[in-house]
């Protein structure tokens, strides 16, 4: 119990914790379904988690943060919070935090020339971090983790409403997710 008190006294009133996941069941096959979750422990009214049309598990994390960061953006009208998201993929914490402000500097493109994959969703990303500016970090946190700290039991929530979200992208493929 003191872990936890101790873990929940690291935020601050105006930082704002949110986990996301990102789930895709039979990714890199054919038929693919995709969910994501967006999980704020302490305004779990924002709590969002459904089925969405995208194909891959990088899309479905992405898609997850850019919930995280829209919904944060309708809550704090005022402009006094910050927005504190933990997400388990390397590649989101990595492309959001370094590698789009790159692409971005080379007219979108990669230094080696490279095609961006899931550009529509980074040029999305780098949209929200422009206007949320120093109020957005996002940070990685180790997926599937048995651990019974804050950080591990919220994400390993997310990652459960995540594969929900593909699970109900599975059952309603003949509709609009």
């Amino acid at each position: 119990m003191k872990e936890s008190l101790r873990e929940y006294s690291n935020f601050s009133k105006l930082v704002i914790p949110a986990f996301t996941d990102g789930s895709c069941l039979n990714n890199g096959q054919k038929d693919t379904y995709a969910g994501y979750a967006v999980i704020f422990p302490f305004h779990k009214d924002l709590n969002e988690h459904g089925c969405i049309p995208v194909n891959t598990n990088n899309r479905a994390e992405m898609f997850a943060i850019i919930k995280a960061c829209q919904i944060f953006e309708e809550f704090d009208k005022d402009k006094q919070h910050t927005l504190k998201i933990y997400t388990d993929s390397k590649l989101c914490v990595q492309t959001f935090n370094s590698w789009m402000e790159k692409w971005k500097n080379e007219n979108w493109q990669k230094s080696t020339n490279g095609a961006i994959q899931n550009l529509d969703f980074v040029q999305i990303m780098y949209d929200l971090k422009m206007r949320l500016g120093d109020r957005i970090i996002v940070k990685h946190v180790f997926a599937h983790t048995k651990g019974k700290d804050f950080k591990s039991r919220w994400n390993r929530k997310a990652d459960e409403l995540a594969r929900l979200g593909a699970l109900e992208t599975k059952e309603n493929k003949f509709f609009d997710c």
